[in-house]
């Protein structure tokens, strides 16, 4: 993949599950569970793949079970992303969910650091940093914002924040597996 399609991946991504956060908030002020959006959103997507599964036929039948294994570990991995995530969302604005979900990008550096046994370019390394104090400031922002400094430090949104980050953490390591798929 080359460095522009890389970035215009991300910006998607980035579009997509900015756009996502206020629907399952929705969702939530409707009164439907973090449960019920995500079975939704699954049998959607099933739908939706199992329809363009058809017109790529021809490509499954060159996959070999070491790539099926590995295909079924991802959409586990990926069902994951989306468990914490909603799961988040139900504690933590939408703001900060995505703001939480995004720490993939510095943790795909360090998971592949550690998988390839190579260290991170100095550029990598202030891309981390940049990212991490950029978080941190986002988080203190929205901590004043109309929820209040004290709602910041309560349990609920202390469990909001380890979800989002789990969100994060699955989502980091699919995208290393995913560079493993041929």
């Amino acid at each position: 993949m080359t460095r522009r399609n890389a970035i215009v991946s991300v910006l998607i991504g980035a579009s997509c599950y900015g756009l996502l956060s206020p629907l399952v908030k929705l969702a939530y002020q409707d009164g439907y569970d973090p449960q019920a959006v995500t079975m939704g959103q699954f049998l959607i997507s099933f739908v939706l793949v199992f329809a363009a599964a058809h017109f790529y036929r021809n490509h499954y039948r060159k996959l070999t079970r070491k790539s099926v294994a590995l295909l079924v570990i991802l959409g586990i991995v990926s069902s994951g992303t989306t468990i914490f995530y909603y799961e988040a969302l139900q504690f933590v604005s939408s703001s900060i969910g995505i703001v939480l979900l995004f720490q993939f990008t510095w943790m795909v550096v360090v998971i592949h650091s550690v998988v390839t046994r190579v260290m991170p370019s100095m550029r990598q390394w202030l891309s981390v940093l940049l990212i991490l104090i950029g978080t941190i400031c986002a988080v203190k922002l929205q901590g004043q914002g109309a929820a209040g400094s004290a709602a910041a430090g309560s349990s609920a949104t202390t469990i909001g924040y380890l979800l989002g980050l789990l969100s994060a953490v699955t989502y980091a390591v699919y995208l290393v597996l995913l560079e493993r798929v041929h």
